[in-house]
């Protein structure tokens, strides 16, 4: 996968999509399948049911 879309870019005049990647839906599907991602999706339910995370969420930020 290119790091870089000139193409897109080009075709779109905004200036981020040249770094920007735009995924299929196979893969979306092959990375979610990788082990790294699925750790992510245990820590993210993780961070949902835990009350410190809870507590974190609570609180006002300054």
């Amino acid at each position: 996968m290119p790091c870089c879309s000139v193409e897109l870019l080009e075709s779109t005049k905004e200036g981020r999509n040249i770094n920007r990647h735009y995924y299929t839906k196979d893969e979306i599907d092959a990375q979610v399948e990788r082990p790294v991602v699925q750790k992510l999706f245990e820590l993210l339910k993780f961070s949902k049911k835990s009350s410190l995370f809870l507590q974190a969420r609570m609180k006002p930020m300054l």
